[in-house]
């Protein structure tokens, strides 16, 4: 396990680098990993995506398949 900060928030991320605790996530810490990756603005319909993905997380337990 290991640790980094997102939008001045200190995360525990687990062995694949997700979350330990998803519900720490914010818009903010979206906004700066996105920029990490070269993504300077999330686009309404990146918020669509990215909203999706975190409803289906919490309601299954896991992400949508494919």
């Amino acid at each position: 396990m290991s640790t980094t900060t997102y939008a001045g928030v200190e995360v525990r991320l687990n062995d694949e680098g997700f979350f330990e605790d998803p519900n720490v996530w914010t818009r903010d810490m979206a906004i700066e990993m996105a920029a990490a990756d070269g993504i300077q603005e999330l686009t309404p319909q990146h918020w669509i995506v990215l909203d999706f993905m975190r409803k289906e997380f919490f309601e299954k337990g896991t992400g949508p398949t494919v």
